[in-house]
Order: structure tokens, then C-alpha cells, then sequence
């Protein structure tokens, strides 16, 4: 039985700012772990309407392994401007204050105004929760909000797993990044697998790739580092013979299939074993439908004919522009299709 996981679901939409769908982002995530094999391991605490106070009060009452923001955040005293409209102009900033520029939008104790919380005090209240408090550690951080890669970046030296945003994000894409999310941590996935598949839910929402950052261990995350690490530790699994074979390739009009960057098969999800397939080759339909049945059909016939084209497949995910930085990081030739689980 999976150790049981606490997310703190802390929630913020002041009426001077825009309307947000935080009720539709907590059922969602509700669903997620609901629908899970072990629904009974993760225990969700939503806290609406937060203050600073709350904030603090709920991290050491729920003991929380995962701490959950949706709400708005601001890179700094303009962009703050744009998100507070006109009720909010009583907002008190100090002007002349460097570290004041970023942050994100509680309300204020009244719960009846904006209150802006600078990152600096973001920051303070992990440093004494982590620190000081003697509580269970928090494990991951997600600010599912605008420009929240500066609170991301400032607690990331003292969380393992940070999650933030490098712009303003649509609504409906923080969503679906946050579904994906823990659809992907429901599962067991390390984090880095179930960032991945949030970042590639909300690029079906017109989001860049770039737009949800990961820190680990203090450090962003590269992910054609990521891959590199993942190819490091498939070789130390090969014996010697195969390892010095040299890779596939493939001329025009030739599909290949080589061994995943990254990935799980089903069974191997459970034990969190990478598992990899043996390098073959695709000239036909026929040929596709005996390795992979009649999955991602639409997908290999568009594609089939293409050039230079590195491409992923997942059960549930078409990994297009991570594997496309893959196949151009390792100079490769020809056209590829890795299966990832």
C-alpha cells in the first residue's frame, strides 16, 4: 500500500482580479485521485478564500505533502496593476523596494480586499514550515498561477520538487497542467514524468512547452538532461556487445522504433522500473499494426512520410516537441517512433 499522500489545495480569486475556475481545478484533481488504484492514499484539503494567515495556519494543521496554490500571481508592480482593477487601488506597495516585485494575490484578513504577498514572504513561511515548525516535510510545491517561477525559484533551495510558471497562463490550460499533473502522480509517476504530462495537457490548450518550469533539488530542470540521464542509466542496464552497437537508422520513409528516453510499460508503472524495447523497423501499416495494434493509427499515417522527425507515443500522450529536442540534440538522421509505455 502506497504511503498516504496529503495535498493542500490552497485557493485565492479576490474580487477586484479575474475570475478564475478554482472549483472546476479542485474536482478535477479530486477525480485524478479518486480514480486512482489507491484512492484511499491521498487525502485532498481545500482551503478557499485564503489569507496569509490561513496560508500559514494550514500548512503546520494539515501537515501537508504536497502544497497546492491556484490562484494569481504577479511578476511585478505593473503586471500587479493589470491584475487588480480599480476596487483595488487602496493596494499598498513599497515603491522603492526590489524584492517587493513579484509575488502572489491572498486576500487581506477581512477577506474583503486584495492583499499582495511579495515572494520574500513565500519564501519565510516553507523556511519556517521546513526548518523550524519539527512537521512532516513538504515534498512538492505547485504554483498554479501567472508568473510564479520567481516563488518557484526562491523555495526551490528549500522543497525537493518545485513547480511554477515563466508567464500568464490560460485558465483552462492551468487546469488541464494541474489534471495531468496528478493524473501522472495518481499513478505513481516520478514527478518529473508527471510534470511532463502536465505540460503536454496544457499545450492542447495553446500553451509553449517552456511554460510550467520544475526545480529539483534547488536546480531547474533541463529536460534533454533529463533524457540524457535516462539513456545513461538504459546502457548501464545492456550488455557490453549491445551497448557498442551503434544506433538505427532510417532512410526516407522509414519508421524506427528504439528504446524510449523515458517511460514506463504497464507493468513496470507499478515498480517504477524503466522497461525498453527492441530497436525495429516500420516500412508498413502491417507492419505497425503487429507491434502496436491498432493504437495511434490516425497518428502514424500522418506522419509516416516525413523526414528527420523524431517522434514519441505514450499510452495516453503524443510527446511531439520533447522528442523533436531529443532527435535534434543527438544529431540524428531519419525518422524514429519511440513507444513510451
Amino acid at each position: 500500500m502506497p504511503e498516504t499522500q496529503t495535498i493542500l489545495f490552497l485557493a485565492s480569486n479576490p474580487s477586484e482580479t479575474g475570475i478564475i475556475q478554482l472549483e472546476k481545478e479542485h474536482s478535477r484533481i479530486s477525480r485524478e485521485l479518486q480514480d486512482s488504484d489507491h484512492p484511499q492514499s491521498f487525502i485532498i484539503r481545500p482551503k478557499d478564500a485564503v489569507t496569509l494567515l490561513d496560508f500559514q495556519e494550514s500548512m503546520s494543521r494539515e501537515k501537508p505533502t504536497i502544497v497546492h496554490f491556484s490562484g494569481h500571481g504577479v511578476s511585478g508592480k505593473a503586471s500587479l496593476r493589470e491584475t487588480i482593477s480599480e476596487h483595488g487601488r487602496s493596494l499598498k506597495l513599497r515603491e522603492d523596494d526590489p524584492e517587493d516585485d513579484s509575488g502572489i494575490i491572498l486576500l487581506d484578513y477581512s477577506k474583503r480586499q486584495a492583499f499582495f504577498v511579495p515572494t520574500q514572504v513565500i519564501k519565510r513561511i516553507f523556511e519556517s514550515h521546513m526548518n523550524l515548525s519539527g512537521l512532516p516535510p513538504v515534498r512538492i510545491v505547485l504554483f498554479n498561477s501567472c508568473y510564479s517561477q520567481a516563488q518557484a525559484e526562491a523555495i526551490a533551495q528549500i522543497v525537493p520538487y518545485v513547480i511554477g510558471s515563466t508567464s500568464a497562463v490560460n485558465d483552462e490550460a492551468a487546469i488541464a497542467f494541474a489534471t495531468g499533473f496528478y493524473s501522472g502522480i495518481s499513478e505513481g509517476l516520478p514527478v518529473e514524468m508527471s510534470v511532463d504530462r502536465g505540460i503536454t495537457s496544457a499545450m492542447a490548450y495553446g500553451e509553449p512547452e517552456d511554460r510550467f518550469v520544475l526545480y529539483r533539488d534547488g536546480k531547474k530542470v533541463d529536460w534533454n538532461a533529463v533524457a540524457q540521464e535516462s539513456r545513461e542509466e538504459r546502457n548501464l542496464r545492456q550488455p557490453v556487445e549491445e551497448r557498442s552497437t551503434p544506433p538505427p537508422t532510417a532512410d526516407q520513409h522509414t519508421l524506427g522504433v528504439i528504446p524510449t528516453f523515458i517511460g514506463f510499460t504497464e507493468k513496470a508503472e507499478k515498480d517504477l522500473e524503466p522497461a525498453f524495447f527492441i530497436p525495429t523497423f516500420i516500412r508498413s501499416l502491417e507492419e505497425y499494426h503487429d507491434i502496436f495494434g491498432g493504437e495511434f493509427e490516425m497518428e502514424f499515417e500522418l506522419i509516416r512520410h516525413e523526414d528527420n522527425l523524431f517522434v514519441g507515443f505514450s499510452k495516453g500522450t503524443f510527446f511531439l516537441y520533447r522528442s523533436l529536442k531529443l532527435f535534434f540534440a543527438n544529431g540524428g538522421k531519419g525518422c524514429y517512433i519511440v513507444s513510451v509505455g
